[in-house]
């Protein structure tokens, strides 16, 4: 699983990449998350989070309830995107 660095102050949130003034000490490494929540797969595929409500209601965006959360597969929607089928 690859992981992804997350700086724990402000000055990662702004930017891509580390800046120059940023400590190591204050660098984690956290794993990729599989799931995502409706409001962040939206906001991948570019999308209103009422849209993609909607869509999972469609059942046109792959997802799986969770008690009464739902969350959406990242590699189901990357297959989605890619035009593979490969449900949640």
């Amino acid at each position: 699983m690859s992981e992804v660095t997350i700086c724990k102050t402000p000055c990662l949130a702004q930017r891509a990449r580390l800046p120059a003034g940023c400590q190591a000490d204050h660098v984690a490494k956290t794993p990729r998350r599989l799931m995502l929540t409706v409001e962040e797969a939206a906001g991948l595929l570019g999308i209103s989070r009422t849209l993609a409500y909607e869509l999972v209601t469609l059942g046109e965006l792959p997802h799986l309830r969770l008690g009464r959360r739902i969350v959406v597969s990242r590699g189901a929607l990357e297959s989605m995107v890619d035009g593979t089928d490969r449900s949640a």
